[in-house]
């Protein structure tokens, strides 16, 4: 579908579908159990190789941007989670990590 923006055709955003509604609750619902916050998840994900900052993280969290396979693994590796699980279980909840994420993203 085009839209067009000052008279220039553009190419319609692709809708986020249930993978990525289910993987967004997931990341969220995962962050909030461990009781990290939107800063602190974007530095854990930076020490694996990705740059998401904190509006990029909550537009995810939104279903309002996509998350690619490059985030997806660097986002469950930030969380503890396999990708897989992140990506594809319903109502994923995990063990809250014993160690302060601060200070693991500092170190």
């Amino acid at each position: 579908m085009d839209v067009h923006i000052f008279g220039v055709s553009m190419k319609a955003a692709i809708p986020i579908g249930d993978h990525g509604r289910r993987l967004a609750a997931n990341i969220k619902r995962i962050r909030e159990q461990q009781r990290i916050s939107l800063v602190e998840l974007s530095a854990l994900v930076a020490r694996h190789g990705r740059q998401i900052g904190r509006m990029a993280l909550s537009r995810i969290e939104s279903n309002e941007r996509h998350v690619d396979l490059d985030d997806l693994v660097a986002l469950a590796a930030a969380l503890g989670v396999p990708a897989e699980r992140l990506a594809f279980e319903d109502g994923l909840t995990v063990e809250i990590r014993p160690v302060d994420p601060i200070q693991e993203a500092t170190t």
